[in-house]
C-alpha cells in the first residue's frame, strides 16, 4: 500500500510531513474494501514467507552461531557489571543517628561552666 499510496500522496501534498502522510494513508487503508486490500495482503504474505525461509537458512550458518555466542558473552558481561555496580550501591552498615544539636543556650552555658 505504501509503495503506491505514499508517492501519490506526497506528490499531491508536497509540504506534508511524515506523520500527516502516515495518518492519511492509514485512513485510506481503513476505508478500502477487503477486495481492494487483497493484493497488498497477498504481497505481504509472500514477503513474510520469503523472510522466514531466509532467516531459517541464516540461522544454520556459522556466522549466526558466532553472533549468538558473542551475544551470550555480552549478556554475561553486562550481568556481571550490573552485579558489581549493585554491590557498590548497597548502603553501608547502618550508623546510629546523631542526636539533634539544637540545644538551648542555657544548657550549653551550663555545660561550659561545668568544665571550668
Amino acid at each position: 500500500m505504501n509503495e503506491v499510496g505514499r508517492p501519490a500522496y506526497s506528490k499531491a501534498n508536497p509540504g506534508a510531513d511524515i506523520g500527516t502522510v502516515g495518518k492519511a494513508l492509514g485512513e485510506e487503508w481503513k476505508s478500502m474494501s477487503d477486495a481492494a486490500k487483497q493484493p497488498f495482503q497477498e504481497k505481504a504474505d509472500l514477503a513474510k514467507k520469503e523472510y522466514q525461509v531466509a532467516i531459517e537458512k541464516y540461522q544454520q550458518t556459522a556466522e549466526y552461531k558466532q553472533y549468538e555466542e558473542a551475544k551470550k558473552a555480552y549478556k554475561v558481561d553486562q550481568a556481571n557489571k550490573r552485579k558489581r555496580l549493585e554491590g557498590k550501591s548497597e548502603p553501608r552498615s547502618a550508623k546510629k543517628a546523631k542526636a539533634s544539636k539544637s540545644r538551648s543556650r542555657s544548657a550549653s552555658r551550663k555545660k561550659a561552666s561545668a568544665k571550668i
